[in-house]
């Protein structure tokens, strides 16, 4: 058996009625084969008092942090109440939302690790 390993973009655009996650209805997140600009995101610190004196920086490894796109400005979330039936089982539906608590910081949903190991 042999496998095609070609390049998958992480890509998103605005929520409209035609375009928007299947379960939650929320902004949709794709790959897709080719670049552009609906394929830009970047990393932000979590803490928000200190995200411009991280800036620039680089990502420390096992650290929290947010994916935000470069259009939208909505983080990368996962829907926790969006299960979705696959052949490999259960996955979550993963879309482009920012999720606030009451102090308005990101809840975990949003919350991603750089993770790294052996």
């Amino acid at each position: 058996m042999e496998f095609d390993f070609t390049a998958l973009y992480l890509s998103s655009d605005t929520l409209t009625l035609q375009r928007q996650a299947k379960k939650s209805r929320h902004q949709e997140v794709l790959l897709v084969p080719e670049r552009s600009f609906l394929c830009q995101w970047h990393v932000t610190y979590l803490d928000p008092q200190m995200r411009l004196e991280m800036e620039g920086r680089p990502v420390p490894a096992n650290a929290k942090v947010l994916f935000v796109h470069s259009k939208t400005g909505q983080s990368l979330c996962i829907e926790e109440a969006c299960k979705v039936k696959t052949m490999l089982g259960f996955e979550y539906e993963v879309t482009a939302t920012t999720c606030l608590d009451s102090h308005k910081a990101e809840k975990e949903c949003n919350h991603w690790i750089f993770k790294t190991g052996n």
